[in-house]
């Protein structure tokens, strides 16, 4: 009873934020768009993104800051829910905090190797910094790896980057990598302390899933991209195994080949992937599954909010990919499915 009662009114505020989501028939209406000015005007008459575009007209904005907005509504749900919540929910709430941080870190990391401009990134950086210990606006006006590095200094974040600075290593991809693997141990390092009962098994099921998910889909990566390499000079991956066990683990890892890889993996927990041609895509279906499962099992907890963000980074990346296919012109039939692929 105890769950229910300091659960019902989040999972209910959740749920009904969760029923304003896009449908396949919104997708369906957006892929048939001939214009940005048609995508805004469509968006506008959403609940959910509504107030980012009010009070101008739909052909006044550019691309950059559309995705930026569209982006920017994330932090907006996440704002509403964290009022929302009571203290406690709010420490669950935090781990989710930690990956939209780890991610406009790596944003960030982004801009300063394509040398892009920093417009539409004032919101994050306001909305971040009052949540978190890290000195966003001197990490935006980094320069460099090295400036972004130091921005870093007297955060949590200090050391992770510290074996690649002595090696002169500071490159974009590892240093992506490194922030990965620091936030995903930082969150079940965090859940194994902090948690007990049902809010801790309803954690460490869909953070745990996703952690053995992202470490199959990297070690699949590694195998298929970059040819049958030495089980030692895989990247860097997530030293955690939930469903996935050590030695499963340890010899996907070992894998020579794509074949081989694809055998092992038959024997696991995750042996519904059979071909190749389908592991990007059975990581995104297996991760959002785990998040509806939850929230099954869990009915009474954060899992809702979880689902939720989920849910709304996915729209969010499909938008993204919609307006791409209206900009050039793509055939509705398959921009839906583009747009469906996200």
């Amino acid at each position: 009873m105890g769950g229910i009662l300091s659960y019902s009114g989040i999972v209910t505020k959740a749920r009904a934020m969760e029923s304003r989501l896009l449908s396949r028939e919104d997708y369906e209406k957006i892929s048939a768009m001939e214009s940005v000015a048609d995508f805004i005007g469509f968006l506008k008459g959403r609940q959910g993104y509504r107030e980012l575009f009010k009070g101008r007209e739909e052909n006044s904005f550019h691309r950059n800051e559309i995705e930026g907005l569209l982006n920017y509504s994330l932090y907006q749900d996440y704002g509403k829910l964290y009022r929302f919540c009571s203290q406690k929910q709010r420490e669950i709430l935090k781990l989710v905090f930690w990956r939209m941080e780890t991610d406009y870190l790596k944003e960030c990391l982004h801009r300063i190797a394509g040398g892009k401009g920093w417009e539409n990134l004032s919101e994050f950086t306001a909305f971040l910094e009052r949540h978190s210990e890290v000195d966003m606006e001197a990490v935006r006006q980094a320069e460099d790896a090295e400036g972004f590095v130091a921005a870093l200094k007297g955060s949590a974040y200090e050391r992770v980057f510290r074996e690649l600075e002595e090696q002169n290593q500071l490159k974009l991809h590892p240093m992506e990598e490194r922030l990965d693997i620091y936030c995903f141990i930082r969150i079940w390092k965090a859940i194994e302390k902090n948690f007990k009962g049902k809010d801790k098994k309803a954690l460490m099921d869909v953070f745990g899933k996703q952690i053995d998910l992202l470490n199959i889909l990297w070690i699949y990566r590694s195998k298929r991209y970059y040819g049958s390499i030495e089980p030692e000079e895989l990247p860097a991956l997530i030293p955690v195994c939930y469903k996935l066990h050590k030695e499963e683990f340890k010899e996907l890892a070992g894998c020579y080949t794509v074949d081989e890889f694809l055998h092992v993996l038959e024997g696991t927990y995750y042996s519904e992937l059979k071909e190749e041609a389908s592991v990007e895509q059975f990581y995104k279906d297996n991760l959002e599954h785990a998040y509806r499962e939850n929230c099954k099992k869990y009915p009474y907890s954060m899992s809702a909010v979880y689902n939720l963000l989920y849910h709304k980074s996915r729209e969010i990346d499909r938008l993204t990919t919609a307006l791409e296919c209206i900009r050039y012109q793509m055939d509705s039939n398959m921009a839906i499915e583009y747009i469906l692929q996200e």
